[in-house]
């Protein structure tokens, strides 16, 4: 068993808990199937500031947040530097793309 296929099988980080932000409908259901195949738990939202309103409890129980470099609101990149300077959020992994 190779790929993916080994991944979710071999239960490595099953249920994993991932922020995806995204601002193209399409690509953020694409991503939701893909955490879904993998056993994470997805929360999906379309734009940076939703994530920034979202309560510090939600954000504490985060283990990855998944990032679109370029959107209307703000630069995934600039997010995921508010995301690491919250001292509650230090922990969390981070990636734009």
């Amino acid at each position: 068993m190779q790929g993916i296929e080994a991944v979710v099988e071999g239960n490595f980080t099953k249920g994993l808990r991932v922020l995806i932000v995204e601002d193209d409908p399409v690509s953020l259901k694409i991503l939701e199937s893909l955490m879904c195949n993998c056993k994470y738990h997805p929360t999906m939202v379309m734009d940076a500031l939703m994530e920034l309103k979202m309560p510090k409890k939600g954000k504490n129980e985060l283990d990855r947040v998944i990032s679109n470099m370029h959107m209307p609101d703000m630069e995934g990149f600039m997010l995921l530097q508010l995301i690491r300077v919250e001292p509650d959020l230090r922990s969390i992994s981070r990636l734009s793309a």
